[in-house]
């Protein structure tokens, strides 16, 4: 407040005469330092303090002046420093918005990574998954048996043989997986020969499934079995001809040996 002092003190200056100054003529003072007015002396007043007088009602305005002034600038002040608040709250929400939209962004980053990573892994299991499914029949060979005892019958025309787990000259799918698979076959006869159109279904030296047709008067004989199984890797699954049956095929391809993978365990 210093300001509006130094107004208030040159206006008092300003507004304010010397004491007697009204009683004083301009004449030349005397060596001895007085005054003279017709003949007469009088005391010297330069070396004395001449007091600042205002009248009453000058020094109220003056003063009510300073007081709204200083009010004012109070006034402002608070503004000022409500501004400087609010201004303040303003950066720091800035400031938070800004971290939690660069937090967005590390997010949506990561999750984009993630999801890379995740279409890279299906894309390498999905290349590592084996693919297995044969199909394979006797092909045109007329009959096959009889024989004198059971043994594997080479299904030798392949139709389908994904991963070549199927070997058609020994009629032996060897698995290549651990897993479940699905495998099935039929057999064929025409005519009335007398013997009975029977095979089986082996795993290693275990019978699992048969399927038999025995000699009736009727033009055909025809069996046909499956299963959904559960294989090691490197068993050897195949198809037997009963001792003294007899199977037929040609172009039709009626007598058939098929397999595939359902999934991996």
């Amino acid at each position: 407040m210093k300001g509006p002092l130094c107004l208030l003190l040159v206006l008092l200056t300003w507004v304010s005469e010397p004491a007697g100054a009204a009683a004083l003529d301009t004449n030349i003072p005397s060596d001895a330092g007085v005054w003279t007015e017709h003949g007469n002396e009088i005391q010297n007043y330069s070396a004395q303090t001449v007091p600042l007088v205002c009248q009453l009602s000058t020094c109220e305005f003056l003063l009510s002046e300073l007081g709204a002034l200083q009010e004012k600038m109070e006034a402002m002040e608070a503004m000022l420093q409500a501004h400087k608040t609010e201004i303040e709250e303003l950066t720091e929400g800035h400031r938070v918005q800004g971290l939690e939209i660069q937090a967005l962004r590390h997010r949506s980053n990561f999750t984009e990574a993630e999801l890379r990573e995740h279409s890279r892994l299906l894309e390498e299991l999905s290349r590592a998954k084996p693919k297995v499914a044969f199909a394979a029949a006797l092909g045109d060979r007329g009959n096959v048996g009889p024989a004198s005892n059971e043994h594997t019958i080479p299904f030798k025309k392949i139709l389908t043989n994904v991963g070549s787990a199927y070997n058609p000259s020994t009629g032996v799918f060897i698995v290549p997986v651990r897993g479940v698979y699905y495998l099935s076959f039929s057999s064929y006869r025409p005519g009335s020969t007398g013997r009975r159109a029977c095979v089986s279904l082996f795993r290693n030296d275990q019978r699992l499934l048969t399927a038999c047709d025995r000699d009736s008067k009727d033009s055909t004989d025809s069996a046909g079995n499956g299963a959904t199984l559960l294989l090691e890797k490197g068993d050897h699954v195949y198809i037997t001809l009963h001792s003294g049956a007899v199977v037929y095929d040609d172009y039709h391809n009626r007598s058939c040996f098929r397999g595939f993978l359902l999934f991996q365990m």
